[in-house]
């Protein structure tokens, strides 16, 4: 008990994590005896010394998913996660009693505000520390598949559509029925696999990364796109004779069982003259081009 004559007054030697209760009564002393009022209600103080943490790991892990990690405060019973979109209101979304955890259901595209604040149980009651700083991140999108397509015996080129604020990419490939594993990683939105062996098929998905906190955001992955090699031998095609008074129609014939393509080449010194030469392609199905 204390006895004061202004209205506050500091309450020293106190236990932390531990609950006090205080009440306040008036009285007049005037000299010879002390007339004394009615107790106020008592009021809860709980102690509550826990440090604020700091958040070391802010990431993307996959589609709409966020992985983080924070330092421990000493004497910390459970943590608290508090997540805002934008500019909107931080709302506490899990308690977790690690130090670490991952946050689902975003949407890529979007930014996320992050923050942490540790807390003891007392007398049935969550006491709270400081709030950690916040930290953003922001989701990337996955990457849209493009096409893939030979360009030998032995080698391929994959394209796919760039993704906003991306720093690269990387590409997955699998071999038949095997898992996937990580060949590449490219700044270029393309790449070029020229290790191949043909008539063996090969599954190819990509996904987007940017350096995040402590740790690099990764996207979820594009659809996968699979192309099976085909060998073949590109044939050369002689020079026509130019004999401008006879008819000079050409034809030629090549083919490759399973190709869904070819590629027609003319070499650098080509030339064709206005108004008397022409070329005329013509599929096995009858589709044309000139």
């Amino acid at each position: 008990m204390k006895s004061v004559t202004n209205t506050e007054v500091i309450s020293y030697n106190l236990t932390a994590n531990n609950t006090y209760y205080y009440k306040i009564q008036a009285y007049v002393d005037n000299g010879t005896e002390k007339n004394v009022g009615v107790l106020s209600a008592a009021r809860k103080v709980t102690l509550c010394n826990l440090k604020a943490t700091k958040i070391t790991k802010a990431y993307q892990s996959s589609t709409g998913s966020v992985n983080l990690n924070w330092n421990a405060s000493t004497g910390a019973e459970g943590y608290e996660l508090f997540r805002a979109e934008g500019d909107g209101e931080f709302t506490c979304v899990k308690r977790i009693t690690t130090t670490s955890t991952s946050t689902g259901g975003l949407t890529d595209g979007k930014t996320y505000l992050f923050k942490i604040r540790p807390y003891v149980m007392v007398d049935g009651n969550r006491v709270y520390g400081a709030f950690s700083e916040p930290v953003s991140v922001m989701l990337l999108e996955s990457p849209e598949m493009g096409y893939v397509y030979q360009i030998s015996n032995t080698a391929i080129t994959l394209v796919w559509n760039g993704v906003a604020n991306a720093d690269n990419y990387s590409v997955y490939r699998k071999e038949g029925n095997g898992n996937y594993l990580l060949i590449s990683s490219s700044e270029e939105t393309q790449f070029v696999d020229d290790k191949l062996t043909p008539e063996t098929t090969y599954w190819y998905k990509v996904t987007a990364n940017k350096a995040a906190i402590g740790a690099n955001s990764c996207s979820g992955y594009s659809e996968a796109k699979s192309i099976t090699p085909i060998s073949f031998t590109a044939e050369e095609y002689p020079e026509s004779e130019h004999n401008y008074s006879n008819n000079m129609d050409q034809t030629w014939t090549y083919s490759i069982p399973g190709a869904n393509a070819l590629v027609l080449v003319f070499n650098s010194q080509t030339r064709f003259e206005n108004n008397y030469d022409g070329f005329h392609a013509q599929t096995s199905d009858r589709r044309s081009r000139s």
